[in-house]
C-alpha cells in the first residue's frame, strides 16, 4: 500500500553547498560517510562535464559544522600508458575493519568501467594507494554496501550495455572482507535497472530499490544474505530514470530520497516507511521549475541521530540538507 499524496510537511530542512567556489564547471554523484570524530566526508566527480577525461573524484570534510576545501583524491590516470580515462560514481563505506572505503569506477564511458578502490584509516586525511577490482567486478556503483552481521559485505551494483540484456542490477558479495567475490541477481526482467540501494531490515532481509527506465521505482527482496533475489517488481513511486538512494533508520522505520515523477529532476523527496511496503512522502527538498536538475542523492544517518542527504545541484553544486528523522 502506497500513500504518495499532497502532505502538509512539518520537517524543518537546513540547506548548504558543500562548497561554493570550485576549479571545475562540473559535479555529480554525491556520497557520504560519518568520520570517526564524528565529522562527516561527501565525495563526488568534477571536471569539464560528465565523461570528460579531466573528470576526477573530490571529497570535502565536514568538521565543527563547516565544510573544507575541496581536493582530489582519486582519478582515471593509468599508471602504464599515461592516459587519462573519466572518473565516475564514487561510493563511501565502512569495511568490517571500520576503515573507509571509497569505491569508483574508471571508463570513458559505463560500459567500459572499470572498478577501483582505495581505503583510509584515518577519516579520510590520507589514502591507500589505489587498488583495481578482480576483473568483472564494479563495486558499489552508487549506493553503499551493507555489512550483515555474519561480516558479508553486499554491495549493490549494476550494468548498462545496449544488449539483449540491456540496463541490469546484480550484486557483488564477499565473505572474507573483500579479498573474493561472488555475483548474485535478480532474473533477468523486462523491467530494465541500474544503481541499487540495499536497506538492511532487522530481520536480516535485504531490500534493493532501484532506478527504472518505465517510470517508476523497482524492487527486489533477498532472504539469504544477498546469495538470491526474488523477481523484480514495479512499484507505485515514479521514478524519471533517475539515481535513488535508501537506507534504514535507528527507529526502525527506512528512508527513500528519490525524484518522485516520470519525467523530469526538478523535484526531489524524502519518503519513509514503517515496513518497506507502504511509504508517504515525508519531506520536499526541491520543488523547482522545469528544467532544473536536484538529483543522485545519498542519505546517511549519523551517529547521533540526524539525517543527511547530499545531491546534485544543476550538475554545478553539491547540496547538503538536514533533517530531524523525528519529524517526519
Amino acid at each position: 500500500m502506497f500513500f504518495v499524496g499532497a502532505f502538509a510537511f512539518a520537517a524543518n530542512v537546513s540547506f548548504e553547498n558543500v562548497f561554493e567556489a570550485a576549479s571545475f564547471p562540473f559535479a555529480h554523484a554525491a556520497t557520504l560517510v560519518e568520520t570517526p570524530d564524528g565529522g562527516l566526508l561527501c565525495a563526488w566527480f568534477s571536471g569539464e562535464r560528465e565523461k570528460s577525461f579531466d573528470t576526477s573524484i573530490w571529497i570535502s570534510k565536514r568538521s565543527n559544522g563547516v565544510w573544507g576545501e575541496p581536493r582530489e583524491v582519486a582519478n582515471g590516470l593509468d599508471p602504464v600508458s599515461r592516459k587519462r580515462y573519466a572518473a565516475w560514481n564514487p561510493v563511501l563505506w565502512k569495511n568490517p575493519k571500520g576503515e573507509i572505503v571509497l569505491t569508483y569506477k574508471v571508463g570513458d564511458s559505463p560500459r567500459m568501467w572499470k572498478g577501483f578502490f582505495k581505503t583510509s584509516r584515518d577519516g579520510g586525511a590520507t589514502w591507500s594507494a589505489v587498488e583495481a577490482l578482480p576483473e568483472g567486478f564494479l563495486g558499489a556503483v552508487k549506493n553503499k554496501p551493507v555489512v550483515l552481521k555474519s561480516g558479508r559485505i553486499v554491495a549493490p551494483s549494476s550494468t548498462e550495455f545496449h544488449s539483449a540484456f540491456g540496463w541490469r542490477s546484480h550484486f557483488e558479495y564477499s565473505d572474507d572482507g573483500g579479498a573474493t567475490w561472488k555475483i548474485s541477481a535478480p532474473r533477468i526482467s523486462w523491467i530494465e535497472t541500474i544503481q541499487p540501494a540495499i536497506i538492511l531490515e532487522k530481520d536480516g532481509v535485504l531490500r534493493a530499490l532501484m532506478r527504472s527506465r518505465d517510470g517508476y521505482v523497482a524492487q527486489s527482496v533477498s532472504r539469504d544474505g544477498g546469495v538470491s533475489w526474488a523477481p523484480l517488481s514495479q512499484w507505485k513511486i515514479h521514478n524519471p530514470n533517475s539515481g535513488l538512494d535508501a537506507a534504514a533508520l535507528a527507529d526502525g522505520r527506512f528512508v527513500l530520497v528519490c525524484n518522485p515523477q516520470k519525467n523530469g529532476r526538478n523535484k526531489l523527496s524524502v519518503f519513509i516507511s514503517p515496513d518497506g511496503e507502504s511509504w508517504r512522502e515525508a519531506a520536499k527538498l526541491e520543488d523547482g521549475a522545469d528544467g532544473e536538475g536536484y538529483s543522485y542523492p545519498s542519505v546517511l544517518q549519523t551517529s547521533d541521530g540526524a539525517l543527511h542527504i547530499v545531491y546534485s545541484d544543476n550538475l554545478r553544486r553539491i547540496k547538503h540538507a538536514t533533517l530531524n528523522p523525528w519529524e517526519l
